[in-house]
């Protein structure tokens, strides 16, 4: 496996497992993104082991990781972006929505949980 973003790499929305009586709920995460106010967003993306060969999302704020570029309005329940080119100095994806229960089996996969 590899923890290189390349096109199709999915980026994963964060989110926790809160655990429940009869397994586990996924509390879905906001990330800070920086907004440029001309439809452009950057947003930056880190590999974690568990989640390879995607990505996650993780805050504007945090250090290290790949700076992406969004274009495209993202709409409030964003699944995952996807990146659509990369080379050393750019990494440009498109966002994908409206899919919760995606989003919550590769959390659950990750944590060991399936």
């Amino acid at each position: 496996m590899t923890n290189q973003l390349s096109v199709g790499t999915r980026i994963y929305r964060p989110a926790r497992l809160v655990g429940t009586g009869n397994g586990y709920q996924v509390d879905i995460d906001t990330v800070t993104m920086k907004d440029f106010g001309d439809g452009t967003i950057m947003l930056r993306a880190a590999p974690r082991e568990n989640y390879l060969p995607d990505w996650l999302a993780v805050d504007w704020e945090t250090a290290g990781g790949r700076v992406c570029v969004c274009d495209e309005p993202i709409p409030d329940d964003w699944t995952y972006f996807e990146v659509l080119f990369h080379d050393v100095n750019f990494v440009a994806v498109s966002p994908v929505a409206g899919d919760p229960e995606e989003l919550q089996r590769k959390h659950l996969e990750a944590a060991g949980r399936v």
